[in-house]
């Protein structure tokens, strides 16, 4: 009895553990700042404020001290064979679809809002610039749709020819269940450890093609 009483309690935990939501929210106001959220609790992901205050202490110690030791040219690197590149070209795109459609199922966005106001010295390139913007984001707006369910979305792209430079500001804030993120990237995984394989062998075959080239050839001559 107790046996059962332990695993309905784990079974119990597990459930809501993986029911807990994910959050990301990513703000733009002169510089970006990044915090995860998971259940109710949240930390800052950029700027480490620990880490900046620590390299603010020792940049006067660095500039002082001994200059940078030159990385050496030790170490070949591995060539990028034609075949593979043709091989990741016809896999990955389908990968990359199947995992975005399954996160088009689980993953919202419950704000996207993006205001900037273009400006510059130069009315003529202040003006292409501004419709470049324009473009740009009716093109990609529908993509975005598709993919993501956007709960809210203000978008607002202005043009000002007394301002002196282009300014900005954005915020970004989505969310996914636990379980469902550890989902998606498990079968993202899977993918791309199958990808990685055919990647090799498409590396090798091609290796291999050469030297029987070459063979066939001298046997012909």
């Amino acid at each position: 009895m107790i046996g059962w009483i332990v695993a309905a309690a784990v079974l119990l935990l597990l459930a809501v553990l993986l029911a807990l939501p994910v959050s990301l929210h990513a703000q733009w106001r002169e510089e970006l700042t990044l915090r995860l959220g998971i259940g109710p609790f949240s930390f800052s992901l950029f700027p480490p404020e620990k880490e900046r205050a620590g390299k603010a202490e020792k940049q006067p110690d660095t500039e002082k001290g001994q200059e940078k030791p030159k990385k050496g040219r030790g170490g070949r690197r591995a060539k990028i064979r034609p075949a593979q590149i043709r091989y990741s070209l016809q896999t990955l795109p389908p990968l990359l679809k199947r995992t975005l459609g399954r996160a088009r199922r689980k993953l919202v966005v419950d704000l996207a809002r993006l205001r900037v106001t273009f400006g510059g010295e130069d009315p003529a390139d202040t003006a292409l610039a501004y419709g470049r913007a324009q473009a740009l984001f009716h093109a990609w707006r529908p993509f975005f749709h598709q993919i993501f369910a956007i709960r809210r979305e203000d978008v607002q792209l202005s043009l000002d020819f007394q301002q002196e430079r282009t300014a900005g500001e954005g915020e970004l804030r989505l969310h996914i269940r636990l379980g469902a993120l550890l989902w998606t990237g498990l079968r993202a995984l899977g993918g791309l450890l199958r990808w990685y394989s055919g990647f090799k062998a498409a590396g090798a075959g091609e290796g291999q093609e050469k030297p029987e080239g070459n063979t066939s050839r001298a046997r012909a001559a």
